[in-house]
């Protein structure tokens, strides 16, 4: 059975992207681990323990206990979404645990051998502070698995329509051939967008794009050329217009994802956006 990584800091958003990891559990047949942890660093050693301050020990153990509340009355709010939305027969596990969340993060991903993380982002309490911050590059690089992110705005709906943007290169072929197949239970035909910077580029990639094409050897793949002189904007024009539910970003193109993540992008591209990001690694 499939596994998916919900991670989850007890905001409204989180409680959201819930809802996105419970269709994507139903659809693939797959367990949720829902995984919390709280920034406590415990002592290595006695030597260790000796040096922490008693007020500092207070102050650990008091936020402990209020965060351990707060983890038993998430797994409630939780389990009523689940019941609500008729979804009560996935395998649900909770993980609460201390220490840097990152580490805890990747350790689970890996112990666990988990396929798909999903978590809310943007917003003052969620988790984009601490996955998608100066170490965003490095955090996506060492999952090497596809996370699926939620924005602030984003509304639930059942998951229909896909689009993959890509850049029309040989390198992307092997990606989309095994993207199409894990995409197959959701949407048919395959959609892919790339935006063109200018008249000139899209001519260039409509040449190009019969060759891509046909090293895919498919024919249910729709390949869509936009121009348009921002790909941020361009890719958001294109979502709305063709209600598409979920953008899937492939190949950790950084460039792009680092720029919908950027919270000073233009009125703050990621919290405007109602649309949920599947980020894809280099290889799956």
């Amino acid at each position: 059975m499939k596994k998916i990584l919900f991670l989850t800091d007890f905001s409204d958003l989180a409680d959201q992207a819930y809802r996105y990891a419970l269709s994507l559990a139903e659809k693939i047949t797959a367990e949720i681990h829902i995984l919390h942890v709280v920034p406590i660093i415990e002592a290595t050693d006695l030597e260790e323990q000796q040096r922490i301050h008693p007020f500092a020990e207070f102050y650990k153990e008091n936020l402990e206990a209020q965060q351990w509340q707060a983890f038993q009355d998430e797994v409630k709010r939780l389990e009523q979404i689940a019941l609500a939305n008729d979804q009560w027969d996935v395998p649900v596990y909770f993980h609460f645990e201390k220490g840097y969340f990152q580490e805890i993060a990747l350790d689970y991903t890996s112990e666990k051998g988990i396929n798909l993380v999903v978590m809310g982002t943007a917003g003052s309490k969620t988790l984009d502070a601490q996955l998608f911050g100066t170490h965003t590059s490095k955090l996506i690089d060492a999952l090497q698995i596809p996370v699926l992110a939620i924005p602030q705005r984003a509304i639930y709906a059942a998951m229909r329509n896909f689009a993959t943007a890509v850049l029309l290169t040989k390198n992307e072929i092997p990606l989309i051939a095994q993207l199409k197949k894990q995409l197959a239970p959701f949407q048919k035909p395959f959609t892919c967008v790339h935006i063109a910077a200018t008249a000139k580029e899209a001519a260039n990639a409509h040449n190009r794009a019969t060759a891509w094409l046909e090293q895919l050897s498919d024919q249910d793949i729709q390949l869509h050329i936009l121009n348009e002189t921002d790909s941020i904007c361009g890719l958001k024009k294109y979502v709305s217009e063709q209600h598409i539910d979920v953008l899937c970003l492939l190949h950790r193109n950084l460039s792009v994802v680092q720029r919908f993540f950027k919270t000073n992008y233009t009125k703050n591209l990621l919290q405007q956006s109602e649309t949920a990001l599947l980020i894809y690694p280099s290889s799956l």
